[in-house]
Order: C-alpha cells, then sequence, then structure tokens
C-alpha cells in the first residue's frame, strides 16, 4: 500500500514537471478586481458635548454612587505607613504588612457606570509591598463622578460607551494622593442597555484652565498646540499648549529673561527651556512678562499606539479628548486613535 501510494505521487509529479510554465502576467483586474486603496485607522468614539440636559442616568435606584465608593477613601494624602488598600475581606487578611483595612460594612458595593476609556491600560502598583501590574486598566464614570478601575487582563470584553454593573471587593490608591484612588478587585458584567442612546455615547466637558482635583477620572476636551511630540524616548508623552510657539531659529536670546521664564514655566522642563521660553525672550532687550506663559495639559499616548507608529507633530493644531488620571502627572489617558482630532492641517 505504501509503495502504491509513493508510485501515484511521483506520477503526479511529474506530470505536472511536463506542463508549460505561465509566463504571461496575471491581468491586474483578476488580482484586484476593486482598485486597491489606502486609509488611516479611525477607532471612532462617539464623544458628545455635555449639554445641560444630558446625563447617564446612573446610578440606578438602590445602586451606590461612585461619589459614596469614593467617600470611602482618605480625602487627603496618606503617609507611606498608613493603610492603602481597603477590601471586603472579613476574617484573616492575606498581608501581614498592616497597609490593608477591612471595611466589611461598606463592601463588597454595587456600582454603575459608562466605560471612558479602552480597557488597555498598564499600570504597576504596590499592593501589601508588592508590585502587582495590570494590564488592562480603564475608567468608569456615572453621572456623579468616575474612577480608576485595575485589571490585570489584555482580553477586553467591553469598549468606551458600554454600561456596566461591578461588584467592588477591594479598592486602593496607587500612590498616597486622594487623586489616585481605584478599584483594586471587582466583577463586571454588561448592562442589557448597554447603552445610553443605542450609540455608546460618552459625555465629555471642555477644559480651558490647568486640571484640578474635580477633573479626575472625568471625560475632559482639551484644544490646543502640540508643544512636544509623543515617541518611544518620551514614553508617549504629549504636551498641549493653550498657544502656538514658533521655532526662533538663531534669533537672540535675553538671558535673565529666560531665566526668569524657566523658573515660573510650568509646562516640562524640555517644553520651557527648548520652545516656550526661548519664544517669549526673542531679542537682546527683551523682558519676561508670566502673562506670555500657555497653559499646558499632559496627555499620556498608550505604548501600544506609539508601537503601531501612531504619533503627532510638533506644532500641530489638535484636540485631545479622554479621561484625566493622575498618573504620576495629571494627564488625559489615550488608549485610541479616535481621540486624538487633528483640527487643521496648515
Amino acid at each position: 500500500m505504501i509503495r502504491l501510494r509513493h508510485t501515484v505521487f511521483v506520477s503526479l509529479l511529474c506530470i505536472g514537471c511536463m506542463a508549460e510554465p505561465r509566463t504571461a502576467a496575471v491581468p491586474t483586474d483578476q488580482v484586484w478586481p476593486v482598485p486597491p486603496s489606502q486609509g488611516l485607522v479611525q477607532e471612532p468614539i462617539n464623544f458628545k458635548e455635555r449639554g445641560p440636559q444630558d446625563s447617564y442616568g446612573l446610578p440606578s435606584d438602590g445602586v451606590t454612587k461612585i461619589s459614596d465608593l469614593l467617600a470611602l477613601l482618605p480625602q487627603e494624602a496618606v503617609g507611606f505607613d498608613e493603610p492603602r488598600t481597603y477590601t471586603s475581606l472579613d476574617g484573616e487578611i492575606p498581608c501581614n504588612t498592616g497597609d490593608v483595612r477591612v471595611l466589611a460594612q461598606d463592601l463588597p458595593a454595587v456600582i454603575e457606570g459608562v466605560i471612558t476609556l479602552h480597557p488597555r491600560r498598564y499600570l504597576k502598583i504596590p499592593v501589601c509591598d508588592q508590585d502587582e501590574k495590570h494590564y488592562g486598566s480603564f475608567t468608569i464614570e456615572d453621572d456623579t463622578s468616575g474612577i480608576v478601575v485595575l485589571r490585570d487582563s489584555r482580553i477586553a470584553p467591553f469598549r468606551p460607551g458600554d454600561r456596566v454593573r461591578m461588584v467592588v471587593h477591594a479598592l486602593t490608591m496607587t500612590y498616597l494622593q486622594p487623586s489616585t484612588r481605584a478599584i483594586l478587585s471587582a466583577s463586571v458584567e454588561l448592562l442589557p442597555d448597554s447603552s445610553v442612546d443605542g450609540t455608546g455615547v460618552v459625555y465629555y466637558d471642555r477644559s480651558t484652565q490647568p486640571f484640578e482635583l474635580s477633573d479626575i477620572t472625568r471625560v475632559r476636551r482639551v484644544e490646543g498646540w502640540a508643544i512636544q511630540a509623543p515617541s518611544n524616548k518620551n514614553f508617549g508623552a504629549l504636551i498641549v499648549s493653550d498657544r502656538e510657539f514658533a521655532d526662533v531659529g538663531n534669533r537672540p536670546i535675553n538671558r535673565i529673561c529666560r531665566l526668569n521664564c524657566i523658573g515660573q514655566c510650568d509646562c516640562g522642563q524640555d517644553v520651557c527651556d527648548n520652545a516656550i521660553c526661548d519664544s517669549l525672550c526673542v531679542g537682546e532687550d527683551a523682558q519676561f512678562d508670566p502673562a506670555g506663559l500657555p497653559i499646558c495639559w499632559q496627555v499620556g499616548l498608550d505604548v501600544e499606539l506609539t508601537r503601531r507608529g501612531f504619533g503627532v507633530e510638533s506644532g500641530a493644531h489638535i484636540a485631545v479628548t479622554g479621561p484625566v488620571v493622575d498618573n504620576y502627572d495629571v494627564q488625559i489617558w489615550v488608549q485610541d486613535v479616535g481621540q486624538i482630532e487633528v483640527l487643521d492641517e496648515n
């Protein structure tokens, strides 16, 4: 049987070798019936500016408000030796460092909210003196507030605009400030009516001032000029300024003016040194005017976006929309291309 199969295979191979090779090119209309085209990935999110009558209608009656959940945690900065993790666990705590506190009367708590960030953010935080890595973190928001949700899975069963119900078992602070409050452990389920209007709307408010504590985990939109472009070298840090600064080239810079400017500029050392203060101090007789300093906003791009080659050119006029989070700097988190819009190409 084996010899017969071998004989048949050799015969077919010989017949194939005897066929005349094709020398003519395959007609283009047979290879591509429709001419190919190139396009940009958009990853659209249904952002909508919040109006006076707009709301998510969450939470439902009898469900804990996110603002009440946040109230369970410290409202001021804590010390290194104070508890930063709070759990519903009643009994022996699997952590003997003393930095865990049981809230058996308040947790677990049921909350509802709208996903406002694609669940793919990476965070590494200390829990019981050990670093835990969370690869699928995201943010949610109801009509009272918002909060970061730590999650260790890269698989995303939901996206921005989806409405979810969560049973929260543990809370934490990723650092010492109350602006770093987050959900550490929870179960998540999609609500049957997963969108407020059938399209997964995410409401935002415009910001024209520096971010404050009240902005944390709420979706904001800023417009301005990219004064620092994101790259792998700066860990995807985009800085947006509310005004445009031109390159001064080799024009003379007043040294005293520049030093005064650097001492008061709050847009990042490299940006202040290399762009803002040079522009404000052009000319040998230039004098520093604090009114010339811009308002700057930090934007943190997901590392996967920069690896994919997505970026913003320095000087581009853009709008950025997303949740504000305290992660080393107070910044807007960007996980999707659709969160950044180029306002003009000039």
